[in-house]
């Protein structure tokens, strides 16, 4: 089995002489704006002559001869191919390692749901306290309320709709329930409001 490399265009051809053939690499090396003129003047100032405003016809002629123009767009659009898989080599590596992949936003927002759920659980995460200010001047009261916890609902409700969002499934609107008691938008109580009952944490169990 021949396991050499086939022979590509820019390869030295049959009958190339290795002199053209390091002058056609100088001048393939250029990159797209090459020319004649270019190389031939690279090769003139590498032996400390003046630059030329023409190439000489015997470059020009073996330029034609061993193909330098077709050779060295081959290697162009070898370099293109090349860089065309690395991108797409690196853009399926992305599409196929942390957060791009399905199964791990979905973990990730599993774990933040059941972290919600557990904060949502505990009264004192749950009741907020703050104070609220009656009347107004030297009349004004200070009385101490709890509120409840609504931004942490709604980032709990926010988090399973992502859920079902990965999961192409619609999450159905309804109230959340937790130990018997539904879930508000807003409730303010004030001291006065409360009975004796008290959870474990010593917070008082709204009503």
């Amino acid at each position: 089995m021949d396991e050499r490399s086939p022979v590509q265009p820019w390869d030295r051809l049959d009958g190339e002489t290795n002199r053209w053939w390091q002058r056609f690499g100088r001048f393939r090396l250029l990159g797209p704006d090459r020319s004649i003129l270019a190389v031939f003047n690279e090769w003139r100032l590498a032996k400390s002559r003046e630059v030329s405003r023409s190439a000489p016809k015997t470059w020009r002629t073996a330029a034609d001869r061993w193909r330098w123009r077709e050779r060295a767009e081959a290697w162009d659009e070898s370099l293109r191919a090349q860089a065309a898989a690395a991108a797409e080599a690196e853009r399926l590596r992305v599409l196929s390692t942390g957060y791009a992949q399905q199964h791990e936003r979905v973990r990730t927002l599993d774990k933040l749901a059941i972290l919600l759920l557990s904060e949502l659980e505990e009264i004192d995460k749950r009741w907020l306290p703050d104070v609220k200010s009656i009347g107004s001047g030297d009349t004004a009261e200070r009385v101490d309320i709890v509120r409840f916890n609504a931004a942490l609902v709604e980032q709990f409700r926010k988090t399973l709709e992502d859920l079902a969002a990965e999961m192409g499934e619609r999450v159905q609107k309804r109230d959340i329930t937790l130990k018997g008691q539904p879930m508000k938008a807003y409730i303010e109580v004030s001291p006065d409001d409360w009975d004796d009952g008290r959870g474990e944490s010593g917070s008082p169990e709204p009503g």
